[in-house]
């Protein structure tokens, strides 16, 4: 079992990455060497003292992978949310503005109706005036 690199706690850093890369690279050599050193052909010892073989070899570069791929994604998703932040810091910015001029529109809209309100009171008084003086 490797225990390198644990890819389900998202622990991938990047000295970890690096040595595992290392003992992978020396891995490989190990198994490409040719001729092979001794007589069982494409076996040896690792750097972390376990038994080199291909299939060893293969699992170890898959954990490299999917940890290089969740790193990827990390970063990714930060960046994706660094993006997303700033654009609903503008968005919340352009609603703010709007809110703001709304606010002026209806504090005129009300002056306004004060305005014609008194007209409207000028106008009934005048009339109520006009009535009673035929």
């Amino acid at each position: 079992m490797l225990t390198v690199i644990s890819v389900r706690h998202n622990s991938c850093r990047c000295a970890e990455l690096t040595t595992e890369l290392q003992q992978l690279r020396a891995g490989w050599s190990t198994l490409t060497a040719w001729p092979p050193a001794a007589p069982g052909a494409a076996t040896g010892e690792g750097a972390s003292g376990e038994e080199l073989t291909p299939a060893s070899f293969v699992e170890r570069a898959e954990v490299l992978q999917r940890c290089l791929a969740s790193t990827r994604l990390r970063v990714e998703s930060e960046g994706d949310a660094k993006g997303m932040e700033e654009e609903l810091r503008a968005e919340v910015g352009a609603l703010r503005s709007e809110l703001a001029e709304k606010e002026r529109l209806l504090a005129r809209h009300r002056e306004q109706l004060l305005r014609w309100n008194a007209a409207c009171a000028d106008v009934r008084a005048g009339c109520n005036e006009v009535s009673r003086h035929p």
